[in-house]
């Protein structure tokens, strides 16, 4: 329905009484009215059980199927059990409008868009609509196609004010075999495999969506295209709970905002190529990275919370730039390494691990930069691991390293450089790495002769007994470096563990180690790359 404005012009003689009592001739009056009128463009389909009524001979209606044959507006409403069919030309578009429609598909897809050049769907205001499909298909092309609920082989766009309930029981529940857009709607999808696949593209700006799925949560998977496969969310609220990657992107992945509450058997963010977070509020947990690609990723705003996995961020590079990161992680923090080779049986292998030459030879594709952002780690294995080069340029970093002396709470198998930022690392001191080069920020690692237990407060005071630093353990350490824009060459600052002194130094504009009884160690500046190989991070003297 359509508001249409009807000028009506009342021309006559108005009776008016003025004050005498006496009726005289009044004056032209003009009224605009408003009426409804239907668009005539709209044809209507009215569904009951496996049959329907339309308006239009563009509506062919048999048992268990509507099928649509040319371009046009339709709008659904009631219940209908069996598929509706797009099959135009494919120079048409074809809208969808759902209006309170239940479809439950008994053979096939619930929506079928067999050929036309772009099918959208639009949710009407304040509609409740469902699809669903079975768990066995009667209806397969040779391809195997369709394989969702909801599914079409062009172009698909979803938007509009209503509710959308996927029920997708027998693969995917809502594809596109092209770009699958999204601009808004609420949206219920439960899949055996994945919830939501554009082939080419994913572009999503806007939504509410609760996806539970057997396989990915929201993919796009082409991989004979290097300009495909891409995934890019720019708005919406998500609930993701996923047996495989919360989201997965054959080419690149690219979030500008959004809410994400994501949790996953695998990764939560996934790319075969680079990952770029502009912005959103995220919360992963995972069963493997939180974040991953297997080129680039870079963090440039938004907030991410990693409270569980195996590796919280892990890429061939890795560029913080800002934003507020908190990882927990089994193994490392962070993890900057080059995908491996096909394994054996001929499937994508997992990124590398550390270098199997004993000395630690870098690989210089890797290198992992924190130049801004708030950024704390606790990870289980290295806090902070980069196969190649590592610099901390700016932000603040604190880093809860590993308990044991296997791993180190940084760990670069090449360079490793400070040049702004603020630093608080700590952890054991089997492989306590301490930077290579240290410039435009002072520093200096303690060892400790006894562990500082877990939960301890760590106070650094200046010579006049101010607060420089205030940390807080996690577990038990018995290393922790600081670099702080703060410190000042040549004044006195005393550590303290819950109140009690652990150790007194004058600052040098050199970085060093020292033990906690004020002594400075050897190999201050961490000697040979790799980490447990450099005398410096063997414990110095006093142990």
């Amino acid at each position: 329905m359509k508001k249409l404005g009807v000028l009506i012009l009342l021309v006559g003689l108005l009776l008016v009484t003025n004050g005498c009592g006496k009726e005289e001739e009044g004056t032209e009056v003009t009224e605009e009215v408003t009426v409804e009128e239907v668009d005539s463009s709209e044809v209507t389909i009215e569904c009951a059980g496996d049959t329907a009524t339309a308006s239009a001979d563009s509506v062919n209606i048999q048992t268990s199927l509507i099928e649509i044959t040319e371009a046009g507006t339709y709008r659904l409403s009631g219940d209908f059990s069996g598929q509706l069919r797009v099959n135009a030309m494919n120079t048409d578009i074809v809208t969808l409008i759902l209006d309170n429609i239940t479809i439950t598909g008994t053979t096939s897809s619930a929506i079928y868009g067999m050929q036309a050049e772009e099918v959208i769907i639009e949710l009407a205001a304040g509609s409740e609509n469902m699809l669903s499909d079975p768990a066995a298909y009667t209806e397969l092309d040779a391809e195997g196609e369709p394989d969702g609920c909801l599914y079409v082989q062009d172009d698909l766009t979803i938007k509009g004010e209503g509710a959308l309930t996927v029920n997708g029981s027998y693969n995917d529940g809502v594809v596109s075999k092209d770009d699958l857009a999204i601009e808004g709607g609420v949206f219920k999808i439960t899949a055996t495999n994945h919830a939501l696949k554009g082939r080419d593209r994913v572009a999503i700006s806007d939504g509410d969506f609760t996806l539970v799925a057997g396989g990915e949560g929201i993919k796009s998977n082409n991989d004979t295209d290097a300009e495909k496969g891409v995934i890019e969310i720019s708005g919406g609220t998500y609930q993701i709970e996923a047996a495989g990657k919360g989201i997965l992107a054959q080419t690149s992945l690219v979030v500008f905002g959004g809410e994400y509450t994501i949790q996953t058997t695998d990764d939560g963010l996934h790319t075969n190529g680079n990952l770029t977070v502009n912005g959103g509020n995220f919360t992963i947990a995972s069963g493997d990275d939180g974040l991953h690609a297997d080129g680039d990723v870079v963090v440039a705003e938004g907030e991410i919370n990693i409270t569980q996995s195996y590796e919280g961020i892990e890429g061939t590079t890795i560029a913080i730039n800002g934003g507020t990161l908190n990882i927990t992680a089994d193994d490392d923090g962070f993890n900057a390494a080059s995908p491996s080779s096909e394994t054996t049986d001929g499937t994508p292998g997992t990124m590398r691990g550390p270098a199997e030459d004993p000395m630690g030879a870098a690989d210089e594709a890797c290198n992992l930069v924190i130049s801004g952002g708030n950024v704390t780690v606790n990870a289980g294995g290295d806090g902070l691991d980069s196969n190649g080069s590592l610099t901390l340029a700016g932000g603040n970093v604190t880093v809860y390293g590993p308990a044991n002396d296997g791993n180190g709470t940084i760990d670069a198998d090449g360079t490793y450089s400070i040049t702004g930022g603020n630093l608080i690392a700590m952890g054991s001191s089997g492989m306590h790495q301490n930077p290579s080069s240290v410039s435009g920020v002072l520093g200096f690692t303690i060892y400790f002769n006894s562990t500082c237990s877990a939960g301890s407060t760590i106070t650094l005071q200046n010579q006049i007994g101010e607060e420089v630093v205030t940390a807080q353990t996690l577990k038990d350490i018995q290393a922790l470096t600081i670099t702080n824009a703060g410190l000042v060459a040549g004044e006195t600052y005393t550590l303290y563990v819950d109140g009690t002194e652990r150790g007194s130094w004058i600052l040098s504009e050199e970085f060093k180690s020292y033990t906690d009884s004020g002594e400075e160690t050897s190999g201050g500046m961490g000697g040979m790359p790799g980490g447990g190989m450099n005398p410096g991070g063997m414990g110095g003297p006093g142990w």
